[in-house]
């Protein structure tokens, strides 16, 4: 008797739990589609069936005796990264993300480029889409010569967007052209995690190359909880990386050790590459931290209160 109400309690755990999966996996997909294929590990095709999915159907497709979800944290080694120290928090965080958003099996997929042949004779329809991904761009900190190298956009309309939504010119000078900076060890992390969301996506989704970079800017943002103007990785630096893994210059090695995918030289050695991460340096961590919103409110009162009449000082006797 007390072995099948067990069963019975063990069952009906199982369909609530179904339930409350497909349930948040719907949620999160009719919210942000590319997010949630990353998070959820699948690809289009199956989300968008989720999404479309009746409540009644899923009702009725929880009703079995086996999980429909499976952990993603498949290896013991995730498991056992425990280290809790303020100066590695920044390192367990990118390890657990590239754990996350490595899949060797899936291969990157074909991106649709925009047609060079557009120009003044696009549809108003592409025209206007083309607008507002520059829009997007814009917000997210890319410099007018990337949104122009990456749109088919005429150089006043993107002057014009840029004076209209920073209230600033155009900004002078050339683009970072250095592949030295992607190699610094903080900057290599989040460079590598940068690229191994967009890996990811490319493999999910069909999206244009621009619709790729803003979506894996989205996620690498999300990841260093920090808004684009405190971002170690601007989105000009994102794109000038990408640029660099077409041209040749970087390339993506896997470590010997964790077998992760990092950013390297191209054609460097790739028999004994340790990752910054398994070998980081000996200074590692201690860097000037950025301050909160807290720290920055708190330093305005001070700045900002009122003082007291001077004193003068006193002589000593």
């Amino acid at each position: 008797m007390t072995s099948h109400s067990a069963d019975d309690d063990q069952l009906s755990a199982i369909h609530n739990h179904n339930i409350a999966y497909l349930m948040l996996a719907r949620e999160l997909i009719i919210k942000n589609k590319s997010l949630a294929m990353l998070q959820l590990g699948m690809d289009e095709p199956l989300a968008d069936l989720i999404a479309d999915m009746p409540i009644e159907q899923i009702v009725a497709i929880s009703r079995t005796n086996r999980l429909i979800c499976a952990l993603a944290l498949d290896e013991t080694r995730l498991l056992e990264w425990r280290d809790k120290t303020p100066r590695h928090q920044e390192i367990y965080h990118a390890q657990r993300t590239l754990h996350m958003t490595d899949n060797s099996c899936s291969l990157p997929g074909k991106t649709h480029d925009s047609d060079p042949n557009q120009g003044p004779n696009a549809s108003l329809i592409d025209q206007m889409r083309e607008q507002t991904l520059a829009i997007e761009m814009i917000k997210l900190g890319a410099r007018p010569s990337v949104i122009l190298q990456s749109l088919n956009i005429p150089y006043a309309r993107v002057a014009r967007l840029y004076r209209e939504m920073t209230g600033k010119p155009l900004p002078k000078g050339t683009l970072p052209f250095a592949t030295d900076w992607f190699l610094q060890w903080r900057a290599n992390i989040h460079s590598s995690v940068f690229l191994n969301y967009h890996r990811r996506l490319e493999s999910l989704s069909m999206q244009c190359s621009t619709e790729l970079l803003l979506s894996s800017y989205r996620h690498y943002l999300n990841w260093q909880e920090a808004p684009p103007a405190e971002a170690l990785l601007s989105m000009t630096r994102a794109w000038t990386l990408l640029r660099f893994l077409e041209s040749h210059l970087l390339q993506m090695t896997r470590c010997t050790r964790c077998g992760r995918l990092f950013v390297d030289y191209a054609n460097a050695p790739q028999q004994s590459f340790r990752c910054g991460l398994c070998a980081p340096p000996s200074r590692a961590g201690h860097y000037k931290q950025g301050k909160t919103p807290h720290d920055r409110a708190a330093t305005a009162r001070i700045q900002t209160a009122p003082r007291g009449p001077a004193q003068a000082p006193q002589k000593k006797g």
